[in-house]
């Protein structure tokens, strides 16, 4: 038997229990009390109230430092998306110096950038109005 058939089985049996013995009425006979049976209480609670608790002010905080956010060329290890050594044109989109000059900075005219190309071109480069580390 579930706990809900129980439980309805015994609120059933007290109302019973206390109709019988109830005497208001001496000439009542017993088969003229009423029984009432309360019903079920619900299956689960009521949500809390939401309550009018202001929320707490935020708090500025600093945004966190990565490659991607700090002004400047990016390391080369963050260029090489495929971790092959060298980058090919399309890894050097997010750098403007290198996608623009991408033909002049390849010394070795092998389609790819070394580190120490990236290095150099970079190094000769720097300050020019093409740098972007060098830009506002």
């Amino acid at each position: 038997m579930s706990p809900r058939h129980l439980l309805l089985a015994c609120t059933i049996a007290s109302a019973v229990a206390v109709a019988g013995c109830h005497h208001d009425d001496d000439n009542a006979s017993p088969s003229s009390a009423t029984v009432t049976i309360p019903a079920p209480a619900p299956a689960s609670p009521e949500p809390p109230a939401p309550t009018s608790v202001a929320p707490a002010p935020e708090t500025a905080s600093a945004p966190a430092l990565t490659a991607e956010s700090l002004p400047g060329p990016k390391p080369f290890a963050d260029l090489d998306r495929n971790h092959d050594g060298s980058l090919k044109r399309d890894e050097v989109r997010n750098d403007d110096l290198l996608y623009r000059n991408f033909k002049q900075a390849d010394s070795d005219h092998d389609g790819k950038l070394s580190q120490a190309e990236v290095n150099g071109y970079r190094a000769a480069n720097a300050g020019t109005a093409t740098d972007v580390a060098s830009s506002p």
